[in-house]
């Protein structure tokens, strides 16, 4: 991680972590995904007070990603049938693109109030002293929304530990880093 909280950090991140905890999607709005803060281990409790988050020199913090997924065979399905009846009703043959679109949209709506998005959380803790961010998952995308929403509340970068970010960080001398960085990589077989 690249800098450190500021002196009296506390009230900033959590007027931060207000402003981008988590908000459920509705089904009538546009958006098929949201991403935000709650409560570590908490799926549906967004109170990110201070004794929510810091524990001594840590900060617990859950991020919650929902996702709409409708399937799409039930969508094209529903679609069809709404296209069908707004043919019947409008007496025409055709109907235009922007007919077509309010259908989709109507069709994506009922289905959205009958179905609950895709929900996922995923729990961190940074240790404040240590400057160390533990983050429970190897999904690339899910690293990259981190990064994003965490550099977007805290102000601060995320460098992903890596060995030769370990090794320079350790104290190796300059020789030994150069020699690290002309390793190759070994295959290991078992057998």
């Amino acid at each position: 991680m690249r800098g450190a909280p500021r002196r009296g950090f506390k009230r900033g991140y959590l007027d931060n972590l207000a402003l981008r905890a988590f908000r459920p999607l509705r089904p009538d709005e546009d958006a098929e995904e949201r991403v935000g803060w709650c409560v570590a281990g908490r799926l549906f409790d967004f109170d990110l007070s201070d004794e929510n988050v810091f524990y001594g020199p840590y900060v617990l913090l859950g991020m919650r990603q929902d996702r709409w997924k409708l399937p799409p065979a039930l969508l094209q399905a529903h679609y069809q049938e709404a296209l069908r009846a707004s043919l019947a009703k409008s007496g025409r043959e055709r109907l235009t693109k922007s007919e077509k679109d309010a259908v989709k949209a109507k069709v994506v709506t009922g289905l959205r109030r009958k179905v609950l998005p895709a929900m996922r959380l995923v729990d961190l803790a940074w240790d404040l002293d240590a400057q160390v961010l533990y983050f429970w998952s190897q999904s690339t995308p899910l690293h990259d929304r981190l990064s994003a929403l965490f550099e977007r509340t805290f102000d601060l970068q995320i460098d992903v530990a890596s060995p030769f970010l370990v090794a320079s960080e350790s104290g190796l001398s300059e020789r030994k880093l150069e020699d690290l960085v002309k390793l190759e990589p070994t295959r290991l077989r078992t057998s």
